[in-house]
């Protein structure tokens, strides 16, 4: 909604300087989905933030007649969005996928990535704070660990407590969720 169409690769910037003339701020969802019907064979389309369009009647027609359309040449919607609640017209049709929150080897990862981006740093990553930085950032995002954790740390340390005070505010904004200490 924010840019309209927008292209990864060559091919999508052809379309989108064929088919809309080069204008790719198309930013009213009801036309940009009757336009998606107009993409070439094998495209891949991308609706972010679903969630905020799927309850407008003419949005969630426009994606059900896209349905048929696209299973016969092999194009693809993709709703993305944290939580797509479908309309019933199209909750048998959408296959739904799930990422899953990053588990301990990959907050280690992301720690050490970030870690090792950081020129002078003047402290070295051990063991030990890469386990204690992935306790710190389980149940945030891959995007979440990476944010909490850069806002933590710098280049003579990382204060800790900081850490799971972010951490402790992203998932008690979460309804239903609170944050424990644990004892």
């Amino acid at each position: 909604i924010g840019q309209g169409f927008w292209h990864v690769n060559e091919a999508g910037l052809r379309q989108i300087a064929a088919k809309l003339g080069g204008k790719a701020g198309v930013q009213d969802p009801t036309l940009a989905m009757q336009m998606a019907g107009t993409f070439d064979a094998r495209t891949i389309l991308f609706l972010v933030n679903a969630q905020r369009f799927l309850d407008n009647t003419l949005v969630m027609q426009r994606v059900f007649n896209l349905r048929d359309q696209y299973k016969q040449d092999k194009r693809t919607l993709v709703l993305l969005g944290p939580q797509v609640k479908l309309p019933e017209e199209l909750a048998n049709d959408v296959v739904e996928l799930d990422e899953p929150l990053p588990d301990d080897a990959e907050l280690r990862r992301i720690v050490r990535r970030c870690r090792d981006g950081w020129e002078g740093c003047e402290w070295q990553l051990t063991a030990d704070d890469e386990a204690r930085a992935a306790a710190s950032l389980k149940g945030t995002s891959a995007f979440g660990a990476e944010q909490h954790w850069t806002m933590a740390a710098d280049r003579e340390g990382v204060r800790w407590a900081d850490l799971n005070a972010s951490v402790r505010k992203t998932i008690e904004q979460t309804p239903g969720l609170r944050y424990e200490d644990g004892k």
